[in-house]
């Protein structure tokens, strides 16, 4: 039966009154923004933070819906992210710098790691403890793709990074387009405050936030237990990394500018990519501070940390 505007209008205000007799009209539900998020590599427990704000809610709650798709690299999540194909990305902050410094449209908005886990790494037996013994053999890595791998077979390594010998660096940043930052402040909002959280989770509940790691990748379930123990050692080396003033003063993911210039620089030194622009165009806090640790966590974590690497035990 077609309906006649005068029908329509006659229904429209049987709806309109309808509260007065208990009557409730359907709520408009508003479907959740979907987001597309890539991580620089693996999925490993570096990142359980992701999979913490996913499975706990924090990003639904905001009117997100976000999909984590594992990376390849930094360097291959700068041009996914510039070309719109995601809408975040997390990377090494030195990476964009330099992708940037090529012409690819990247801005930094929140800091995971301000240190930096890149170093060389080498097996306790051999002895090597300075960067002169490595001429002619010298390799670098990230610290939490290949130390927990160790350290859960029970072998012993040592460890030199190179912030340690003068080249400091901030290493992964969640990063986007500058139109995404200017054009649609409120979704970066959301996104970053619910990134934080699950950063915050993960700092103050690391079991819990590896059994929601798991449960949210079928390729970790039904593993041997040194899976989770592999998973564990690279969250609680994840979290190290955030042990800095900027995070504790200001709230998680405030990106130092003193850092953030210094990292400038390694990259133009080190990488000689000349093209970059200053440091306060390569990032921006205006979305991060809300989320928190009060002294008393920190040093909760700190301490919890410190006894459970071996890496800082000592």
């Amino acid at each position: 039966m077609a309906l006649h505007r005068r029908s329509f209008l006659k229904l429209a205000g049987i709806a309109g009154t309808s509260g007065a007799f208990g009557i409730c009209a359907p709520a408009i539900v508003r479907a959740a923004t979907p987001i597309k998020l890539t991580l620089p590599w693996l999925p490993l427990g570096t990142y359980s933070f992701t999979f913490v704000a996913k499975k706990l809610g924090y990003w639904e709650k905001r009117g997100l819906d976000v999909t984590i798709d594992r990376g390849f690299g930094s360097t291959k999540v700068c041009v996914p992210v510039d070309q719109g194909q995601y809408d975040f990305g997390l990377l090494d902050m030195a990476v964009q710098a330099g992708c940037v410094g090529r012409g690819l449209d990247l801005v930094a908005i929140a800091g995971i790691w301000p240190r930096s886990p890149i170093g060389i790494f080498s097996l306790k037996e051999l002895n090597i403890t300075e960067p002169k013994q490595l001429e002619g053999q010298s390799i670098g890595n990230f610290f939490g793709s290949i130390a927990p791998t160790f350290w859960a077979n029970r072998i012993e390594i040592n460890a030199m990074f190179y912030e340690d010998h003068g080249v400091r660096m901030c290493s992964v940043v969640a990063a986007c387009k500058r139109a995404t930052v200017e054009k649609k402040p409120e979704i970066c909002k959301a996104f970053v405050d619910g990134l934080m959280e699950g950063l915050k989770f993960a700092y103050l509940n690391p079991e819990k936030a590896i059994e929601l790691h798991v449960e949210s990748l079928k390729e970790f379930q039904g593993g041997a237990p040194a899976t989770r123990e592999v998973l564990f050692y690279g969250q609680e080396v994840g979290t190290s990394l955030g042990f800095v003033p900027s995070f504790k003063e200001h709230g998680l993911g405030t990106i130092d500018p003193q850092l953030a210039e210094v990292t400038r620089q390694s990259v133009e030194t080190y990488m000689g990519i000349k093209n970059i622009p200053p440091a306060k165009e390569l990032y921006t806090n205006q979305f991060v501070g809300s989320v928190k640790l009060t002294p008393a966590e920190w040093a909760a974590v700190e301490q919890r940390v410190k006894k459970e690497l071996p890496s800082m035990r000592g």
